[in-house]
């Protein structure tokens, strides 16, 4: 009897300690290729020759190379605890439909990825604007695209729905129009004030005075006649870098010109006619 309670205790021994070991390998191999996986998908791009790939395919390159690697490495160390794989891969496919549609959406957002890094509608560091988010593009992963706000804000959004929204890159093209307008009152002279807007367009940094590829010359023109003003429109081209500065220095700088020659800027107003009986 004895000897059968302790023929029973070692064979409980030699499982633990088998398993013990197994485990703690498992949990190494977890550890170090977690660490190996995000340390490959970082080199990567250079391993390959970084000025090939395109920044943005590199970032999507990367996330699927840390993702895969991980799922590679957690059934590694399923293998080494000692479960049969097959065994794992069986019971996953027999669950299928409910997985598949579980990760639908995610799914989705991956095949967006890669159509958005083929296709390259914008490229990393464009300024673009997607259902009303505008920001820098900093890097497209495998399930998000990455923006920066101007106000240092940290935008996600999912692939598929990138790939679904209407995309307006603003830095496209090295040069931008500006359309401003300006109102003057209706005893101000047409042509006078018409006059003064073009000489202070052209008179501002980093207007365009000349024609350059697709750019034109600076224009002045009525644009509407309002109820208590003329409005005059101004269209000037600059590069896409100064569009932010040349807009706020055109208006200061029209408000400016408008006082300095007695142009009057109108406020909205209502005659009142009196009739006595």
């Amino acid at each position: 009897m004895k000897e059968t309670i302790f023929q029973v205790i070692s064979v409980i021994l030699e499982y633990v300690a088998e398993y013990s070991i197994r485990i703690v390998l498992a949990g190494l191999v977890l550890i170090v290729g977690f660490k190996f996986s995000s340390y490959l998908s970082k080199r990567y791009p250079k391993f390959k020759g970084e000025k090939r790939i395109p920044p943005e395919a590199a970032s999507f390159i990367k996330s699927a190379i840390n993702i895969v690697g991980k799922i590679i490495i957690i059934i590694t160390a399923i293998a080494i605890v000692g479960i049969p794989v097959a065994s794992v891969i069986t019971v996953l496919a027999s669950c299928g439909v409910a997985i598949g549609l579980a990760i639908q959406g995610s799914l989705s957002n991956v095949a967006s990825g890669i159509i958005i890094v083929f296709t390259r509608p914008f490229k990393i560091n464009d300024i673009i604007t997607v259902g009303g988010a505008t920001g820098v593009v900093k890097s497209i992963d495998l399930f998000y695209t990455r923006l920066v706000s101007g106000d240092n804000k940290e935008i996600l959004i999912p692939n598929g729905q990138m790939m679904n929204s209407q995309i307006e890159n603003i830095t496209a093209f090295d040069y931008r129009r500006i359309d401003l307008v300006f109102s003057a009152g209706y005893e101000c002279d047409t042509e006078t004030v018409k006059k003064i807007i073009m000489e202070t367009a052209r008179s501002t940094p980093n207007v365009i005075t000349e024609a350059i590829g697709e750019t034109s010359e600076p224009f002045v023109a009525v644009n509407a006649q309002a109820d208590s003003s003329v409005d005059y429109l101004l269209r000037v081209w600059c590069r896409k870098e100064y569009f932010f500065t040349v807009s706020c220095d055109l208006k200061e700088n029209m408000m400016k010109a408008f006082d300095a020659n007695n142009i009057s800027i109108p406020y909205p107003q209502l005659d009142l006619h009196v009739v006595e009986k």
